[in-house]
């Protein structure tokens, strides 16, 4: 018989029973762990976003300071082409855009003296009138520049570069470093023909006299389409996430009113036209557009005024009408129905 001593060490020698996690503990271990991934995840997704959001921003901004200054000191735009070229029916497939245009007197970029290795020529909206470049020194800070952005947000969008896109230009625009933000989308800039005097006041002149497809014709506009048709015109996939902007912007090529809608968007939400109470939104037109100058990034959702945005569904017959702010409900400007970042510039 064991003595109490002898049963005290044969206690001691075996290993105490460890209590180990039952299948329902595990189960609700791997919930909680699950639930926390769940809220986190959306979260960091979301201030990321913000984040990029208020990046592009800060940029569109910077970007309207050096306008506004430019204009200051030059009593004009900033642009090497005049609008009317910009707006040629020419360029509609060669894709030199505006903001490319004002880059050359806002980042540099003209190249001076003998030809240089890098130099490109041939490039602008139209054959006839073209400027030698030097694409390095696009942003490089040399000369008298009024904008140097990191060398992060020029990209070429010639379909190759892994971190752009593609565009609807031919020739060596397609070289042209490209303004983009945060998410890797080109910037667009809009800017307004001066030479155009004559005062909008009818719906008609809407389409005529404020925003127009191309510069053709004996009267200017406003604005042009074909200022802007590398990115919105053709089937290109545009910027990082190689978007089809032709499709599924409001203000593709292949919306049928999409120059109107250029009208829709870029008119001042505080200048229309006098009209009755009883007017229908197409006949509210604006009296003049957001500013001289006007700078438009694509948002989060990588699509200018997108056809997916509460903004688009407020189209009647298929046209966004620069009225549709007015009549009928509440006033709001029409690009709070996008998220579109849209900055002027005087």
């Amino acid at each position: 018989m064991l003595n109490q001593t002898t049963t005290q060490r044969f206690s001691q020698a075996r290993p105490a029973a460890r209590p180990g996690f039952s299948l329902i503990e595990l189960l609700v271990v791997i919930a909680i762990i699950a639930l926390v991934v769940s809220i986190v995840v959306p979260a960091v997704a979301s201030a990321r976003k913000s984040a990029r959001k208020a990046d592009t921003l800060n940029l569109c901004n910077g970007l309207s300071q050096a306008c506004s200054q430019f204009i200051l000191d030059e009593r004009r735009a900033p642009g090497y082409f005049s609008q009317r070229d910009m707006g040629s029916v020419e360029n509609m497939t060669r894709g030199f855009s505006q903001m490319e245009n004002a880059m050359l007197e806002l980042a540099g970029g003209i190249a001076t003296g003998a030809a240089q290795p890098g130099d490109l020529t041939q490039v602008g909206p139209t054959t006839a009138g073209s400027v030698t470049i030097r694409p390095s020194l696009i942003g490089a800070g040399t000369g008298k520049s009024y904008f140097s952005p990191k060398a992060k947000y020029f990209r070429e969008q010639d379909g190759v570069d892994d971190d752009g896109g593609n565009r609807n230009s031919t020739g060596n625009n397609r070289e042209m470093p490209v303004l983009v933000d945060s998410d890797g989308m080109p910037i667009l800039m809009w800017t307004v023909d001066d030479t155009a005097r004559k005062e909008i006041r009818v719906a008609a002149d809407m389409n005529t006299d404020f925003a127009r497809e191309t510069s053709a014709g004996a009267t200017p506009a406003r604005l042009y389409w074909a200022s802007n048709a590398a990115f919105l015109g053709g089937n290109a996939a545009v910027g990082k996430y190689r978007i089809n902007q032709s499709t599924k912007s409001a203000l593709g090529s292949g919306i049928a009113a999409h120059a109107a809608n250029v009208g829709a968007l870029l008119g001042n939400p505080n200048s229309p036209v006098a009209f009755p109470a009883t007017a229908q939104p197409q006949d509210i037109v604006p009296s003049a557009p957001r500013g001289s100058v006007i700078i438009h990034a694509a948002g989060p959702n990588y699509t200018y005024a997108g056809l997916a945005e509460r903004g688009a569904s407020r189209r009647t017959g298929g046209v966004m009408y620069y009225g549709d702010s007015f009549v009928p409900g509440p006033r709001e400007d029409f690009a709070a129905g996008f998220d579109d970042i849209i900055v002027p510039a005087n």
